[in-house]
């Protein structure tokens, strides 16, 4: 076990060392480049933290005093990379600004949660979200400036699309090697792996059914079957919904923007493939959603969004502290008395230790509301509402296009990851919430394109 100091010498090392030295060393090389960048985006799926500096709470493993959402400073291989692409420079051939849009209202959301320090009963830990939040900018920058040309955004979905496909082959060895009944692959929950797989998915299908080359047609479709795999083997009920909402929308929004023979014949597939595995699997999904644990779950989380909105009656402006919840929602605070009255009710066992913890809200929104109060909140809801109606307004200004099938594409996965965060928190995660970022740089280089297409238009 490596101690603080030998932690904070490594991440100063591998943030100001090795990853501008490495970015530095392609700065010539588009392919090196590609490289960096597919191995940016391939860490979202795996092991991706090198060190977690954590001087005052015990391992996420431990399970012990806090569950929160943000566990220390880590220094992540996603952090890396974005960092030795930023060294790459910007495109040459183009005027592009340093600072993509929207990146401002990303740091004014951060800025104005780290406001909510003021309230929070444990403030470091809202220095550590501050710090985990803000850093993720870097990669919002660095996919932005590495897409240069829309032969980039096909990379980036080539790599989405291999990506998906090692996934699916890592939850069929986890459903039939290992008889895992709800399925999260290299996640941390099935909920992650749903949302960050339809995130990436819908866009797959919306190239797809775009003019494109048929070797990509065929990879795009692949990437989205087996993001469709992770899906369904995951058995989550607002996922499995989600996903299907996504794809019906997609196809509708492809229809509209115009008849092709390959359009109509996949969407004759999709229906027939949908059929097919709903007649296979209905007796395991009808069982998911009637389950009697449903029951429990749920009240889980009424309890715990009561809480939340207890703490936003207390704390309006700016919250209880961001990364506080975990704390509030326990004694000597009185925010928890609920949960533990619903336990009792319910014949849970719900003798208070000093090492008990009790979970946070696991919708965002509610989390949200509760951490950062209706000043952060609403700037964070100025933030993702403001990308998305840049991807619907690149969505009709690129009608008929690539870019326009993958507006659509994203404008979908986003948006259903929006409405299942009513009821999960996934977008805090570090995985989806990396995912989230570059999807959103893509929305922003379209969104740039769009504005200077006259002058500048991608090739």
């Amino acid at each position: 076990m490596l101690s603080d100091p030998v932690k904070i010498i490594i991440l100063l090392f591998l943030y100001f060392g090795f990853a501008p030295f490495l970015g530095i060393f392609i700065r010539s090389n588009r392919t090196l480049q590609k490289v960096v960048f597919a191995m940016m985006v391939f860490f979202t799926v795996l092991k991706y933290r090198i060190i977690s500096i954590n001087p005052y709470l015990p391992s996420p493993e431990a399970g012990l005093f806090f569950h929160g959402h943000t566990w220390g400073f880590e220094c992540t291989a996603m952090d890396v990379m974005a960092i030795a692409l930023l060294f790459t420079g910007r495109d040459p051939t183009k005027k592009v600004s340093w600072f993509p849009p929207g990146l401002l209202l990303w740091v004014l959301f951060c800025a104005a949660s780290s406001l909510s320090i003021v309230n929070a009963p444990q403030p470091f830990l809202v220095v550590m979200a501050t710090f985990k939040f803000f850093k993720v900018s870097v990669v919002y920058i660095a996919t932005y400036h590495f897409i240069r040309k829309e032969e980039d955004i096909h990379f980036l979905f080539k790599t989405f699309a291999w990506l998906l496909l090692f996934q699916g082959m890592v939850c069929i060895i986890q459903r039939y090697l290992f008889g895992v009944y709800q399925v999260p692959a290299l996640f941390d929950h099935q909920n992650s792996l749903v949302m960050y797989s339809y995130m990436t998915g819908l866009p797959l299908l919306a190239a797809a059914l775009s003019k494109t080359k048929r070797n990509r047609f065929y990879l795009y479709l692949s990437g989205f079957i087996a993001s469709g795999l992770a899906t369904l083997f995951s058995l989550s009920r607002m996922g499995v919904l989600c996903f299907g909402a996504g794809s019906i929308l997609v196809i509708f929004l492809s229809l509209v923007d115009g008849f092709s023979r390959r359009r109509i014949l996949v969407t004759i597939f999709m229906f027939l493939a949908s059929i097919a595995v709903l007649a296979k699997a209905a007796n395991t999904l009808m069982g998911r959603f009637t389950a009697d644990v449903n029951i429990p779950s749920k009240m889980t989380r009424d309890v715990l969004n009561r809480a939340s909105r207890q703490m936003l009656t207390d704390y309006p402006f700016f919250g209880g502290g961001w990364n506080n919840y975990g704390v509030l929602i326990n004694r000597p605070f009185r925010y928890g008395a609920g949960f533990e009255e619903w336990e009792a009710d319910e014949g849970y066992n719900s003798t208070y230790s000093e090492n008990a913890y009790r979970p946070i809200s696991e919708s965002w929104y509610y989390l949200m509301l509760a951490e950062n109060g209706f000043v952060g909140t609403g700037f964070c809801f100025i933030f993702f509402l403001t990308t998305l109606y840049w991807c619907g307004r690149a969505m009709f200004f690129y009608r008929h296009t690539f870019l326009g099938s993958v507006s659509m594409g994203l404008f979908c996965g986003l948006g259903m990851n929006y409405v299942q965060s009513n009821t999960e928190h996934v977008l805090y995660q570090p995985k989806n919430l990396v995912m989230w970022f570059i999807c959103l740089a893509t929305v922003a280089k379209l969104h740039w394109w769009r504005l200077h297409w006259k002058k500048q238009r991608p090739r």
